[in-house]
């Protein structure tokens, strides 16, 4: 299977969950949050995690010319890669702050939504590519 297909699918299947999580289970994801917040050994694990995920993206799919949904899994790897190296850099205060943005109601609806159809995108090109 094409290593582009592969990564479609698997972004935008993964991308549909977390948005349905992120739809119907926002106060789960509210107290996450706020737990988050309080631990800062978890914002350094999430540095890592994305740190490594986003290397993984970049080396295996750094594809800059195409179909858009090729483009957009390079996006995903290179997001993923520097929301790790900000993780793992920034202030913790700074990370707090923006955290506490994404803590209001509208916004887990605008991200569920976004996410959503970004997944079915990604999930669509994937398996009719």
């Amino acid at each position: 299977m094409d290593i582009s297909l592969f990564l479609a699918k698997f972004i935008g299947i993964f991308m549909i969950i977390t948005s349905l999580f992120v739809m119907f289970r926002a106060k789960a994801l509210h107290e996450v949050i706020d737990e988050y917040i309080k631990i800062h050994s978890a914002t350094y694990f999430g540095g890592f995690v994305n740190l490594i995920i986003g290397l993984v993206l970049v080396l295996l799919h750094n594809v800059w010319k195409g179909e858009v949904w090729v483009v957009v899994v390079t996006v995903f790897g290179w997001i993923a890669l520097l929301k790790g190296v900000f993780l793992l850099f920034m202030p913790h205060d700074l990370i707090n702050k923006m955290l506490k943005i994404m803590r209001h109601k509208q916004s887990y609806a605008l991200l569920g939504l976004i996410n959503m159809v970004i997944g079915i995108y990604m999930v669509n090109a994937g398996f009719t590519g």
